[in-house]
C-alpha cells in the first residue's frame, strides 16, 4: 500500500509540475492578453465556464483585482444548454450535437432535450431501450418512429420549455444579457458547443449580447479569436490539460426563493490530477503576478514566448 501511495503522490507531483512549469507561464500570458484586449475594447463583463479544470475565471479575477472588467463564472455544460426542442428533435438536429459522443444513447437524447422525465414514448414499445446506442439505431425505422412519438409528447414540450426558462433566468441573473457594451466569452476553446446552444436559444432576443470570444486554443468551425498562438502539439497539451473538469454541471434547478442554481454531477475520476494542475498554475501566477494596477490599452503586448516551453 505504501508503494502505491508513493506512486500516486509522485504522479500528482508531476501533474503539479506541469501546471507550474509548463502551463503556468502560458495561462499567465493568455489571461494578461485577454485582459488587455477587454480593456482596449471597452468590455466590462467577461464570462468563464465553471467546468474548466484550471478555474480560469477565478485566476483572471485574482490577477486583476482592481480592474474595471468584471469576471463572471457560469456553470454551463452541454448537459444543461443543448435542450433540444420537439421541433429540433423531429428535424434530426440532435445528430450534430451528439456526434462527438460515441457513447450517446436514447437516455442521452432525453437528458439533453427535456431532462430525466417520464415520457409517453416508451422505447420498449418500439423495440428499443434507454441504453440503445444512437450510433447503432439512428438509421432504423424503429428509432424514427420513437423520435416522432417523443417530439409529439406534450410532457416533453412542457419540460423543455421550463428548462429553457431556467437557463434564461440563470443567465439573466449573471448579467449575461444586454447590448449596451460588448461582452467577452473566455474559454479553452475548441468547438464552441455551449456558445452555439445559447445563440440557438436566445439569439433572436434584442438583448442578446455582442459576444467577443477569446480562446486559449483554436476553435473548430467557430470564429472566436485565439489569443495564444502556438504549434498544434502545444495547444493540444495545454488546452486539454486546462479543460479537465472537476465535476460537470448537469442541471439548473429553481430554488424556493425563485433563483436558479446549478447542480453538479459527481467528481470525475481524474479530479485529483485536475486539482494538482490547478494548484500548479495558481502558484505560478501568484509567484509571478504583477502589481495589481489595471492594465491599459497601451501596455506591452503579450508575447507567445511561454508556449515555446511546451514544445
Amino acid at each position: 500500500m505504501g508503494r502505491l501511495a508513493a506512486r500516486v503522490r509522485c504522479g500528482q507531483d508531476g501533474v503539479y509540475a506541469l501546471g507550474f512549469r509548463r502551463l503556468g507561464p502560458a495561462v499567465h500570458a493568455f489571461l494578461a492578453a485577454a485582459h488587455r484586449h477587454c480593456v482596449a475594447a471597452g468590455i466590462e463583463d467577461v464570462f468563464f465556464l465553471a467546468n474548466d479544470g484550471c478555474g480560469l475565471g477565478e485566476l483572471f479575477a485574482e490577477l486583476h483585482p482592481a480592474s474595471p472588467v468584471r469576471a463572471h463564472v457560469l456553470a454551463l455544460s452541454r448537459d444543461n444548454t443543448l435542450l433540444l426542442s420537439p421541433a429540433e428533435l423531429a428535424s434530426g438536429a440532435f445528430r450534430g450535437a451528439l456526434e462527438p459522443d460515441a457513447g450517446a444513447t436514447l437516455y442521452s437524447l432525453i437528458r439533453i432535450s427535456c431532462g430525466v422525465v417520464p415520457v409517453a414514448a416508451d422505447p420498449a414499445a418500439f423495440g428499443l431501450d434507454w441504453s440503445s446506442p444512437l450510433a447503432a439505431v439512428a438509421a432504423t425505422p424503429a428509432f424514427g418512429a420513437w423520435l416522432a412519438a417523443l417530439a409529439a409528447d406534450p410532457a416533453h414540450a412542457v419540460a423543455n420549455a421550463e428548462l429553457r426558462r431556467r437557463l434564461a433566468d440563470y443567465l439573466g441573473a449573471a448579467a449575461f444579457f444586454g447590448r449596451e457594451r460588448p461582452k467577452a466569452w473566455i474559454d479553452t476553446g475548441w468547438n464552441e458547443p455551449i456558445v452555439r446552444s445559447l445563440r440557438r436559444h436566445f439569439g433572436a432576443r434584442p438583448d442578446f449580447p455582442d459576444l467577443v470570444r477569446l480562446y486559449f486554443g483554436r476553435t473548430a468551425g467557430g470564429d472566436g479569436q485565439g489569443l495564444a498562438p502556438a504549434a498544434r502539439a502545444a495547444e493540444l497539451l495545454a488546452a486539454h490539460a486546462l479543460a479537465v473538469p472537476l465535476a460537470v454541471a448537469v442541471d439548473l434547478r429553481r430554488q424556493a426563493c425563485g433563483a436558479v442554481r446549478p447542480v453538479f454531477g459527481p467528481e470525475s475520476w481524474h479530479a485529483a490530477e485536475a486539482r494538482a494542475v490547478r494548484a500548479g498554475v495558481r502558484d505560478y501566477l501568484r509567484s509571478h503576478a504583477r502589481a495589481s494596477a489595471p492594465a491599459t490599452a497601451g501596455d506591452e503586448p503579450c508575447r507567445p514566448a511561454p508556449f515555446g516551453a511546451l514544445l
